[in-house]
């Protein structure tokens, strides 16, 4: 039988990565970049700027609506992740139309061939 303070720390626990995975939000709004890079550079070196502040320029390809937010894809080559207000901004967007993103590397992802950044803000 788990102990009180066993049960406590799990259910703390439990809600650490509740939070983390969910409902952590986090701005590179106020934030300097650590590197200033183009699309494909970003694509094909991702690992590398996993978890630094990246800023990119490039086409909108493509754009999705997802629960949280909105997805733009840029050249074809970096999936941007807008959230909350930064969604809004990028909800005014179209495709074919240049545009400068700010946002945190997320490395390699199973699930995709783009590079991702998340966290985006659009540079205006």
């Amino acid at each position: 039988m788990l102990s009180k303070r066993m049960k406590v720390f799990m259910v703390l626990a439990f809600g650490v990565v509740v939070w983390a995975g969910f409902g952590a939000d986090e701005s590179v709004a106020d934030k300097e970049p650590d590197f200033v890079i183009s699309t494909e550079d970003l694509s094909e070196n991702r690992e590398d700027y996993k978890d630094e502040v990246v800023m990119t320029t490039g086409t909108i390809t493509s754009m999705n609506y997802i629960d949280n937010g909105v997805s733009v894809v840029l050249d074809g080559d970096v999936n941007c992740f807008f959230k909350g207000d930064e969604a809004n901004d990028a909800s005014q967007l179209s495709i074919g139309e240049l545009v400068t993103v700010k946002g945190k590397g997320n490395g390699f992802n199973d699930f995709s061939t783009l590079a991702e950044l998340n966290y985006c803000t659009l540079d205006i």
